[in-house]
Parts: C-alpha cells; structure tokens; sequence
C-alpha cells in the first residue's frame, strides 16, 4: 500500500465504532500467536490491554495501521511482522505512557471484598457511585446491576454507566457486571445456550469489562443439566479471553427445591472463577415477619456450600437491609439498613439486638422491622475468615451507613 493510501486509511478509521475496533484487536493478537512472533503470548496480551486503553479514535488509529499489515501478502507480512508489531506497541506506550489497564488490589490479609452496584436510588437507599468514590480504597470488584438476558439470549435492557467504568478502571477496580435472566428459555436447547454464552462474553469482552456474574434466578430444578453445560460454555468463552466469571447461588438449608434446585454448587465450581452464595431473605416479602439472615441459617448454608466448594471459590454475599411488615394490612416493604435505621429515629423507637439469631429489629404501630446492621456484618465477616472464604460480596453500595465501613476496615487487618 502507498504511503498516501496508509495514512489516508488511517483517517478514515476514526469515523468507526468501539465494536468494530475491539473486534479487530482480538483478532491481531490471534494472528501474533499464531505466527508465532517472538514477542511472546504474555506481551501480546499486555498488548491488547493497552489497546482497550484508548479512546476510540486512537484505537482506530492503531488498528488501521495493523489492518494495513493484515492486508500484505504472507511472505511480506512474515517479513514486517517483528516492525508492524514494535511500532503497534509503540504507538500504544506513547499514547497512553506506558499503562495499561489496572491490576486489581492486592490482597494483603484479607479477603477480597464485592459489592453490588446500582446506578440510581433515593433518600434512604441513595445511588451506588457516591459509596464508590468514597470508599475506592477498600473495594476490589464492583458488580453493577446493568444487564438483563432474555428468552431468546440476547443481552438487553443495558444501563452501562461509562462513568462509572472509567471511574472504576481508574481506582484498579474490577467492573464485573451482572446478567440478570428473564426466565429460563436462554437454556433449553443447544443453539439457545451457544447464543446466549456468545452474547454475554461479547458484551463483557467488547466493552472491557474484567468479567461478569451470572445471577440466574428462580430456574426450575428441570433446567439444572442444561445450566450446568451453559456455565460451561460460558467459561470456555470468557477464561479463552482472560476474563472472570461468578455464579450466584441460593442457600441450601431452608430453601425450597423448587427455588434452589438448579443450582449444582458441584458443577459450577468447577466451571466458574468461584460461587457468591446469597446468604439472606431468609425471611422476606414472600414470608411472615423474622430475620433476613440469622446467623445459625448463613453458617448452615455456609458449611452445606463447603461440602461442595472449596472455600477458595466462595464468596459470601451479605446484606445491609430488612424488611418492614405492616401486619394489618399484610403488605411489606424492603428497606435499607439506613432507611430502617432513620426511620426508627424518627419515631423515636429504640432498636433491639437479637443475640441469638445476630439481626436487629423493632416495631411501631402493627408493623414489625428486621433488618441486618453493622454488628450483624459483623458475624458474617467472621464466618467468612473462619472458613477462609475467598472473600465477601455487599448487597448493595447504597444501603450502608457510616458503621458499615468501620467493620470493613477492621476485617482488612
């Protein structure tokens, strides 16, 4: 190609779109271990982190240049292969100063801590992101609730915040957002699981994303096979391309086959980077009045989980909210630890502390409030380093209040 033509190329590609760039550059990598450049595969990874760095039009700049080399005959483009490769990096390095995409935190002593993520709220359940920026230092991963997975296995309903990501990406924070289904069609049949796990790596790979949990809820026990072999799948995809990939699962104890059954913690250890185990509702809007996860039912689940899993690739998932029972009317309301918290002071009605189960509650005019606090976290956290759990997971960034964080600095040393 003449000079004039390359740089006419180049000009041209930053009028491309994200997908269409990170596409290519997977495929560049492809190419260089393949030929088998002597740069090694460790370097072309580091390579395409460094590509997923740019913006977008310095990403076309870059891939156009490799596309120029992609279109050279095999003998020249054996030739260039070495130069074409050291001015790609080159171009990478000047661009972004040499950093590529941050590692997550080091680990220290303590467990790695998850939180879920949602972008929006209110008074007393705000927002996650003012949580994020103020905490950064102590959170490893976030899971924002982004995505939704419908019956036919396409991603929809995407809220990405890219704000967020940046932010998150900035502070070395993992961004693994979650993929909530919407029913259970998306597994019934090979073709639907093969579209549905090509859709989700997709969607985290193209958006560089450090992975994704998969929080497929409420499956009939019927499925159980069929989501074994999605998981599965779904691992192949995402491990081939260096991201992470959770499962959350319900408990075991107290928890109906109807509603738990498709979960084979087995098997999807095996498959998954590791399991969060939602260790609450207990007691919900769907029960009577009591505690959203006594301590004696978290440490059942716990040790029934650990039969299955080791505790390497398990993650406790622990609550900072309850539920308010109006016991006349038989309506209940879900309500953060802050918002039960405030609206206890503000009809000047004084907390309880239940020892046995390790759950604060209360009550005021027919209506009965449980709910977990900073002293209940507390306890889970001591579960989670007497088992040596991988680490713990918060629902959600938002319903915490200041104690919160008091605790989480405590389980660091």
């Amino acid at each position: 190609m003449r000079r004039e033509g390359r740089w006419t190329h180049l000009a041209t590609g930053f009028r491309l779109g994200r997908d269409r760039v990170k596409q290519w550059a997977h495929g560049l990598i492809k190419e260089l271990r393949r030929t088998g450049t002597k740069m090694g595969t460790g370097l072309g990874e580091q390579v395409r982190r460094w590509f997923l760095r740019l913006g977008v039009g310095w990403q076309v700049a870059v891939v156009r240049l490799g596309e120029a080399w992609v279109g050279l005959a095999p003998a020249q483009r054996a030739k260039t292969l070495a130069g074409t490769t050291a001015a790609v990096a080159f171009c990478l390095l000047a661009l972004t100063g040499g950093y590529g995409l941050p590692a997550a935190k080091p680990l220290g002593g303590g467990p790695r801590f998850i939180t879920y993520f949602e972008n929006s709220g209110d008074a007393q359940a705000p927002g996650s992101f003012p949580g994020l920026r103020a905490h950064h230092a102590v959170i490893d991963t976030i899971m924002p609730l982004w995505f939704n997975v419908n019956a036919a296995g396409n991603v929809v309903n995407s809220r990405v915040d890219a704000a967020v990501s940046d932010y998150a990406r900035t502070h070395k924070i993992h961004v693994e957002p979650m993929f909530v289904n919407l029913g259970y069609r998306m597994l019934t049949t090979s073709s639907a699981r093969q579209r549905t796990a090509a859709n989700i790596s997709q969607t985290v790979i193209s958006m560089g994303f450090a992975g994704a949990d998969v929080d497929f809820e409420l499956l009939p026990p019927t499925v159980r096979t069929d989501y074994n072999l999605f998981i599965k799948l779904l691992a192949t995809k995402m491990h081939g391309a260096g991201k992470v990939l959770s499962v959350t699962v319900f408990p075991k104890p107290g928890v109906s086959y109807g509603v738990a059954g498709a979960d084979d913690y087995r098997s999807l250890a095996q498959s998954a980077n590791y399991l969060v185990l939602m260790a609450y509702d207990n007691h919900s809007d769907s029960s009577g009045p009591g505690p959203v996860a006594p301590i004696p039912w978290v440490r059942a689940g716990l040790l029934y989980a650990l039969k299955k899993v080791p505790p390497s690739k398990l993650v406790l998932a622990v609550g900072q909210y309850g539920y308010n029972w109006d016991t006349s009317t038989g309506v209940t309301h879900y309500v953060s630890t802050l918002g039960a918290k405030l609206l206890a002071k503000s009809r000047a009605i004084p907390v309880q502390w239940n020892s046995g189960v390790g759950e604060a509650h209360y009550q005021y005019g027919g209506h009965i409030v449980w709910f977990q606090n900073t002293r209940s976290l507390a306890l889970e956290l001591g579960l989670v380093r007497q088992y040596h759990l991988r680490g713990y997971a918060l629902w959600r960034l938002g319903f915490e209040t200041p104690g919160f964080w008091n605790q989480v600095a405590k389980n660091l040393k």
